[in-house]
């Protein structure tokens, strides 16, 4: 707990939220009851189960009685009110340690715990943050993203993007034979919907933030535009523009020394990436053409 900030409210750690927890990743049957963080905390720690299938799923949220034709009750329609946020991190980088000492320099109200599948040399773990006011009516989803988009930021924005889903919710507790997980309460000094101070340098969804090695300057950029899958659609752009075959593509791909070549050669199931986006690529660069030839028509 952070004993740093004297929280202008002393029981934010006790103050009680909706919380929805699901039995099971299937969500068939729901739980609804208004829970305090350090409530919340202890039964993470403690609750125990022989594999993941047996955790429950935890949701600041409460839900209807609408249900998916598979009869899951956690799905966007079904929710009425949203009381805070969830996000998962598993970008392997950011330690446990570090994360906690993020989020108690942003002064938020919280909750973080590892996953069993956590590492120190791999980390994983989740950040669960309570709002001062539930939000209900129109446009949740967005309403409830700007709100992660804070989290993500205090991230540089490597957040699992699941995080920003309306209805997403995660497992929480040990696993039976693993190490037991950590659990950490900060005690800050606003909830994350206070926390407009934090939107200069919140992240949505698809943005990342990098720092040069050289200058050390920090810009914000597309995670699409640097993803190795974004590089490579450039590149096979370019080929099909110079109207390369089927083979003349894969092998300039192939050879090529930059992140376009890197995707190529690490990708899993590669023979069906490169032909779905060979495809899309030769598709994309002949509806150019056919809108100039439209163009030149006229």
């Amino acid at each position: 707990m952070n004993t740093e900030n004297k929280n202008r409210n002393p029981s934010a750690l006790q103050r009680k939220v909706p919380v929805t927890s699901f039995p099971t990743q299937t969500a068939q049957d729901k739980d609804e009851k208004a829970i305090s963080l350090t409530r919340l905390a202890s039964a993470i720690k403690n609750q125990k189960a022989d594999s993941k299938a047996g955790l429950p799923w935890y949701k600041y949220a409460t839900f209807g009685n609408q249900v998916t034709q598979k009869g899951c009750l956690r799905n966007d329609a079904n929710v009425l009110t949203v009381t805070g946020v969830e996000c998962d991190y598993d970008d392997g980088q950011i330690g446990f340690e570090e994360a906690v000492r993020r989020v108690k320099k942003s002064g938020i109200v919280a909750l973080l715990y590892t996953t069993p599948s956590h590492r120190e040399e791999k980390p994983r773990w989740r950040v669960m943050a309570p709002l001062a006011v539930p939000i209900e009516g129109q446009r949740l989803k967005e309403r409830r993203a700007a709100f992660v988009a804070r989290l993500n930021g205090l991230f540089d924005g490597m957040l699992d993007g699941a995080s920003f889903n309306l209805s997403q919710s995660f497992y929480a507790g040990n696993i039976k034979g693993k190490p037991p997980i950590k659990v950490e309460l900060v005690d800050g000094t606003q909830f994350i919907d206070e926390a407009a101070d934090l939107d200069k340098t919140a992240l949505g969804k698809q943005q990342k933030r990098i720092v040069s090695n050289k200058t050390g300057k920090a810009r914000t950029v597309s995670k699409r535009d640097e993803s190795g899958s974004g590089f490579a659609w450039r590149f096979l752009l370019d080929c099909a523009r110079k109207g390369f075959s089927d083979e003349q593509a894969e092998e300039a791909l192939a050879q090529d020394k930059g992140p376009a070549g890197a995707w190529y050669r690490n990708a899993p199931n590669m023979a069906h990436q490169f032909s779905r986006t060979w495809e899309n690529a030769q598709k994309a660069v002949k509806a150019q053409l056919d809108w100039l030839f439209e163009r030149l028509d006229m």
